[in-house]
């Protein structure tokens, strides 16, 4: 009646009483395959696995296996070893007819007899494995059981506010689905006579105990709190809670629901490593459930809507720390340059250290975290393998791993955690595109070919296969090759997958149908202009005017509106827009290197510095990204975006020679312009513009404008 989000609410609850529960699980992967969620349907089934085989040492059902392979399209799971088929029946011998002379009656008898035996032996097996291989907490089937001692207060006299501060946070733990509250008056005796925690533990089956001291100097209140775990007698956490008197109902209130928040995530089953194990109401985990549903369009859009739905759900509960995890990357989607600011950067990195707070081991809050820092940031890197230490689970994770590492020169651990997010989730097309591009820069054919048979055997991959083998053609060239399979899957019904849009529109503008790709994405009127130079771009979709910041981290605006800028004799406005929105030049390069291309806008800069008179700027510039380039081509002597790369900085830097020899032989491995960040016509991109006239270059210039056009006349008119 309420639809999938809610019912898997209620299925997670199940699953926290009982992770081992079959059906639960069941019913998780069918809501999961109805609401596309594909990397939660293998979380679900791997978490199951996991605790049949550490608890049971048991694998998941034939019945089990067998949906989850049907939903998932994985034929492997049952033969994995977190899913190994069941043992075959032992071999039953025919029975004979019993010792000679027996009658046919005792034989029965004898037969009946043994059976009866043998049935009794298996029940006491049964009996003693279950006991063996049972949880061995003290309270397996129920949540925690926690004793609130009565709070302390410093100095004595106020002793009223100390004890609404201890009933009041009582309440709100007795609340959360998660913890058992110990009775008042059986907590006031045992506080009384001075108990250890462990007897706590050995007479009434605590597992915590909290403590808390409340200090008050004036109108100011200090409430410090701290959880010992009674199995060994050691403090697991502890914090502190500040406010004013004015309202002591107010403040009884607040310090509880913090407390409360914080012990929510701290003690949640699993560790409250994904949000699933953290409980809330059914109505806030909905409208988490449907912001998650937006995120995963990457839509500026959807991401706004998700922002809506975060802070209701918020309102509600302001302690599930997923939601505020969820609200930094809903953020992060939903802005076109999320890391110019540094003052969206402070409050959105506020919002998942909030969720840190809460649920210190939750996953998704360390991946989100280093989409804000940047996944070129050097702390990049150790977020996300904290996060995916914690869920292996998380294919997001996983990709965002690959991409981070590969910006650090780490290509063979990239291609490794493309594999592991793909494996979790076969059909995420940004780890797909990016794992694609990873074995097409090594020229590893066989391995791209072997991708790509993977993705066919599953049902629905046949248009990612279309779009990943377009990736393919596109580098090498053969562009009505790749245009033709893609343009019969948009001349369909039905709403296109916004990767085979990306990768469709690509085409387009590599041909310089600039027209049509702008009729396909339905962007403004303007692209058209920007990209043939003639206008500048000033503002983001939306008519949001970028600061200077914005401006240079935003790639794409950065280099057609700076290339705009340069061919119409307005290079001084970039000069000026690179002095106002950067302290000095370290700022604006540990900027880009973290949110931006610095290869790929530099170079325009360089040209506008020596243009205004500040040659020694542009070569300092030009000399921070040369080794990066130069490393890569070394690396990937086959990379024709990386050749051509740096064949733009030698032009930049008036190596001449250099460049053409390097543009040559990028022309040699596939490269032609995308028609985006560099114009069709390579004369016209500043920073090899001064080759102009000189007959190799032209050689060359023509030679790609004559593959271009060949390639359009080859595919023939286009109609979108």
């Amino acid at each position: 009646e309420r639809g999938p989000a809610a019912a898997q609410a209620i299925v997670a609850q199940v699953q926290r009483l009982d992770p081992c529960n079959e059906e639960a699980t069941r019913l998780a992967l069918k809501i999961d395959h109805q609401t596309g969620d594909r990397g939660s349907l293998h979380r679900h089934y791997e978490l199951l696995s996991k605790r049949l085989r550490e608890d049971y040492d048991a694998a998941p059902s034939r019945e089990t296996q067998e949906l989850f392979q049907r939903l998932s399209g994985n034929t492997t799971a049952a033969t994995s070893p977190l899913a190994r088929p069941p043992d075959p029946p032992p071999r039953v011998e025919p029975a004979s007819a019993g010792p000679p002379g027996d009658a046919p009656g005792r034989g029965l008898a004898r037969r009946a007899l043994v059976a009866s035996l043998a049935a009794l032996a298996a029940v006491a097996l049964l009996i003693f494995g279950w006991w063996s291989l049972r949880p061995q907490s003290a309270n397996p089937d129920q949540p925690p059981l926690i004793a609130v001692l009565p709070f302390e207060q410093q100095p004595a006299g106020d002793a009223f506010l100390a004890e609404g501060l201890w009933e009041d946070t009582r309440l709100a733990l007795s609340q959360t689905q998660t913890l058992r509250v110990l009775g008042r008056a059986t907590t006031l005796e045992m506080a009384k006579a001075g108990r250890s925690p462990k007897a706590y533990r050995d007479r009434l089956g605590v597992d915590y105990v909290l403590e808390g001291v409340v200090r008050r100097q004036g109108d100011r209140v200090r409430v410090t709190t701290s959880l010992t775990r009674t199995r060994d007698g050691i403090g697991i956490w502890h914090s502190a809670f500040a406010g004013r008197l004015g309202d002591p109902l107010a403040l009884q209130a607040a310090v509880a629901k913090g407390i409360e928040g914080r012990l929510r995530g701290q003690l949640a089953r699993g560790g409250g490593k994904v949000p699933e194990q953290i409980a809330t109401t059914p109505e806030v985990y909905e409208l988490y459930s449907k912001s998650r549903s937006l995120l995963r369009t990457r839509s500026p859009r959807a991401a706004q809507e998700a922002i809506q739905l975060l802070e209701r759900a918020l309102q509600l509960d302001r302690n599930f720390a997923p939601a505020w995890s969820m609200l930094g990357s809903a953020n992060h989607f939903g802005r076109f340059s999320p890391g110019a600011s540094p003052e969206w950067r402070a409050r959105a990195r506020a919002d998942v250290h909030r969720a840190l707070e809460l649920a210190p081991r939750l996953a998704e809050a360390h991946a989100v975290l280093a989409l804000i820092d940047g996944l070129g940031s050097p702390v990049a890197v150790r977020s996300l393998e904290r996060a995916v230490a914690l869920d292996p689970g998380n294919s997001d994770a996983w990709n965002w791993l690959g991409i981070a590492r590969a910006q650090q020169g780490d290509t063979d651990g990239a291609t490794q955690a493309y594999q592991k997010s793909i494996e979790i989730d076969p059909f995420l097309a940004p780890a797909l595109s990016n794992l694609a591009g990873a074995l097409l820069d090594r020229q590893d054919h066989q391995g791209f070919e072997r991708l790509l048979r993977r993705i066919s055997r599953a049902d629905g991959g046949a248009t990612l296969v279309t779009a990943l083998r377009a990736h393919r053609w596109f580098r090498e060239g053969d562009y009505s090759r790749a245009m033709k399979p893609l343009l019969k899957l948009a001349s369909r019904s039905g709403e296109l997958d916004s990767f085979v849009v990306w990768k469709i529109e690509e085409g387009l503008l590599r041909l310089g149908l600039v027209d049509q790709a702008r009729a396909l994405s339905g962007r403004p009127e303007q692209f058209v202009a920007e990209l043939r130079g003639e206008r500048l771009r000033g503002e983001f979709e939306g008519g949001r005017i970028p600061s200077p910041r914005e401006y240079w981290v935003t790639v794409e605006i950065a280099t057609v509106s700076s290339r705009a800028m340069l061919n119409l004799g307005r290079g001084r406005m970039l000069v000026d827009s690179y002095r106002q929105g950067f302290e000095s030049r370290q700022d604006f390069l540990t900027t880009l290197n973290t949110y931006g291309e610095p290869v790929i806008v530099i170079p325009g800069l360089a040209i506008a510095l020596q243009s205004s008179g500040q040659a020694l700027e542009a070569e300092a510039l030009l000399k921070a990204i040369e080794n990066d380039a130069e490393a890569r081509v070394e690396r990937h002597p086959g990379d024709a975006d990386a050749v051509w790369q740096l064949a733009r900085i030698r032009a930049a830097q008036g190596r001449e020679n250099d460049a053409i020899d390097l543009l040559s032989r990028a022309l040699d491995h596939g490269w032609l312009p995308d028609g985006r960040f560099y114009p069709l016509d390579i004369a016209d991109d500043p920073p090899v513009r001064g080759l102009r006239g000189d007959p190799r270059f032209e050689r060359l210039r023509r030679r790609a404008l004559a593959h271009i056009a060949r390639e359009r006349a080859e595919l023939g008119p286009v109609r979108i």
